[in-house]
């Protein structure tokens, strides 16, 4: 919305009383928590910017610029939407303060015509008309009392007008704001886009031309066996977790996010290069910053960041069962860490590494052995394979 649409807007709703601000305190922990979510996106992107350059490295860079562009754009709508809201609160207050400066304008008008039609002469005259004493102190206190309204008339107006000429400050403050707001919207906007824009190439490429494909895949490998590397050597000493039968799960876990599953368990092989790609999990397209729950009480044998898989997370629940979680555009937890069933771990991102919908990676391991979570997991319609 342009400044000048967004002005008539708020010129009309400011001719009633505003309504009070309704979740105030909800809107300032989403500020907060965008802002902490910024401030880790940027530490990550910093991160991934030292690394050596690669296909891999490129898109994940991207991915985590999309959602940092997203995540500010965020942030400049809630500032753009609670200055709105300060803007017309600001435009009613410097109304009813007008109104009550005209009021004192006229009041003060009133007594100054009263005064001026009785005149120095008149007022003397009337006095000296008055032979009763008590009369005559009345008349006096009388004018007294005028005089001391007009006093007091004087000072009203003159607070008034101080109190108009502060909120007609505060109004073009609000208004430069909204202006600044609007333009720093537009270009995280067009870095959201950019970002995408670079994503889809570089998908496109790695989809299309079979040597971007083989040293994408070569890369894909290498960043599997890094993770498999960095499970083997995280469990190998653990579990603080009690001894269960696993065996009674089967069919009964709960889901790590709502959404659909869009890349089933199993090798895959491109329909065009016949290249085969291991993948021992399932990829689950869920709703934007969709919160990812552990499956099961566990705890956290590693959450860090891996190429290719982004924020990860590994729980171990004892009794050789394992679960990953990749993908995670935030990590709510920490390595060490004890979690409860359906405790939040992270949470996905607004879109996915090749810009598109965003993606929750999910495998389970018994033993260390990769198995097909959908044996594992609750059956429903919502969670259905497609493809």
């Amino acid at each position: 919305m342009s400044l000048t649409l967004g002005a008539l807007a708020l010129a009309a709703a400011a001719a009633a009383e505003p309504a009070a601000p309704v979740g105030e305190a909800a809107a300032q922990r989403q500020f907060d928590a965008l802002v902490r979510e910024i401030g880790d996106l940027r530490e990550t992107l910093d991160s991934l910017q030292k690394r050596e350059r690669g296909l891999l490295n490129d898109l994940d860079s991207c991915h985590v610029e999309s959602e940092l562009s997203a995540r500010e754009l965020d942030r400049v709508r809630l500032e753009k939407a609670r200055l709105g809201a300060s803007h017309l609160r600001t435009q009613h207050e410097a109304s009813r303060s007008r109104e009550e400066a005209r009021l004192g304008e006229d009041r003060l008008a009133r007594q100054l015509r009263e005064m001026y039609m009785m005149g120095r002469s008149e007022e003397m005259a009337w006095l000296l008309a008055m032979d009763d004493p008590g009369e005559l102190i009345r008349g006096m206190t009388y004018l007294d009392a005028l005089a001391a309204r007009q006093s007091v008339a004087v000072d009203d107006l003159r607070r008034s007008r101080a109190v108009v000429e502060a909120h007609e400050k505060n109004l073009r403050a609000e208004i430069s704001g909204i202006a600044a707001l609007e333009q720093r919207e537009i270009a995280r906007a067009a870095d959201l886009e950019a970002s995408r824009s670079r994503a889809a190439e570089l998908v496109a490429g790695i989809r299309g031309q079979k040597e971007t494909h083989l040293e994408a895949i070569a890369e894909m490998t290498a960043a599997a066996e890094q993770l498999e590397a960095a499970i083997v050597a995280g469990t190998q000493d653990l579990s603080a977790m009690p001894q269960m039968d696993v065996s009674r799960l089967r069919g009964a876990l709960a889901w790590p996010v709502e959404g659909q599953v869009v890349e089933g368990f199993g090798d895959r092989v491109h329909p065009r290069f016949g290249t085969k790609t291991p993948h021992p999990g399932i990829d689950i397209q869920a709703a934007p910053h969709s919160p990812i729950r552990a499956v099961l009480a566990g705890q956290v044998v590693f959450a860090r960041r891996f190429p290719g898989f982004g924020n990860t997370i590994l729980l171990d629940h004892g009794g050789g069962q394992l679960t990953v979680y990749a993908r995670a555009a935030v990590l709510n937890v920490e390595e060490g860490q004890v979690v409860a069933q359906d405790d939040i771990l992270g949470s996905c991102g607004q879109f996915g590494p090749d810009g598109g919908e965003p993606t929750v990676y999910f495998e389970l391991r018994r033993e260390g052995k990769a198995v097909d979570p959908m044996h594992w997991l609750k059956k429903s319609t919502q969670h259905r394979r497609e493809g």
